[in-house]
């Protein structure tokens, strides 16, 4: 009876087993993955802690226009590199964005139940972890764009490159775009994401930071006419 049981037990042992194999080599790779790619951009300012998981940890830049630097910090030379672009709501008729010169379209990017960005670049496809981002069920955006790395088409440990980004506002209200990155080998595997505190997003400024200097402009104009009237 005994020995009958420890066969039981190990038969179940066996099957749970290779029930795990076959759910790994079937579902999309959503482990953590060895190299980094870091985001960074001068026209930004780096914002260390926000309640907003768009801005938090991340730089954060108002400019319509800049480089995007991507930067291989450590692991192995990258081959395919692509980036993910969001947007926090449909960017029909609100916001247009070009990556090196080419309109970015048509944000049809998945995001899984466990809020992650589907990457189906890849192969396998990886489940980019969202970093409070990517919100399952919710109205974010995003598609995944395939950079060209230039000269070799290797990007090596430590090497950076730029890409320009463009974005044109078709809307008075509040955007935000957010931008991270998956690196892969020759065989296209995932071997390289952007942590959490690499990334960039842009915003538009607030109310308060345009209207304060505008108010400053029209102070200063209205004494230099006043001083002006007051002389003749």
């Amino acid at each position: 009876m005994k020995k009958m049981r420890i066969k039981t037990v190990e038969a179940c042992l066996i099957v749970s087993l290779a029930i795990m194999l076959v759910l790994m080599s079937t579902t999309p790779v959503a482990m953590a993955i060895p190299g980094q790619l870091r985001l960074f951009t001068i026209d930004g300012s780096y914002v260390y802690s926000s309640e907003d998981a768009w801005l938090h940890e991340s730089y954060v830049t108002e400019e319509e226009s800049f480089d995007l630097d991507i930067t291989n910090h450590n692991g192995a030379d990258i081959y395919h590199l692509y980036l993910l672009v969001a947007v926090d709501r449909d960017p029909a008729g609100g916001v247009t964005i070009t990556v090196s010169g080419n309109t970015v379209s048509p944000y049809d990017g998945i995001i899984t139940d466990n809020n992650n960005a589907l990457v189906t670049e890849t192969n396998p496809d990886y489940e980019y972890p969202g970093h409070g981002v990517f919100k399952y069920g919710s109205n974010v955006h995003f598609e995944v764009v395939d950079i060209t790395i230039p000269d070799d088409g290797k990007l090596v440990a430590d090497e950076t490159i730029s890409v320009p980004v463009e974005i044109t506002l078709l809307t008075t209200e509040w955007v935000k775009v957010h931008f991270d990155a998956v690196g892969a080998n020759k065989d296209n595997k995932a071997i390289a994401f952007v942590p959490p505190s690499e990334d960039v997003t842009y915003q538009v400024p607030e109310f308060t930071t345009i209207a304060i200097p505008v108010a400053s402009i029209l102070g200063l104009l209205f004494l230099f006419n006043h001083r002006k009237h007051k002389k003749s």
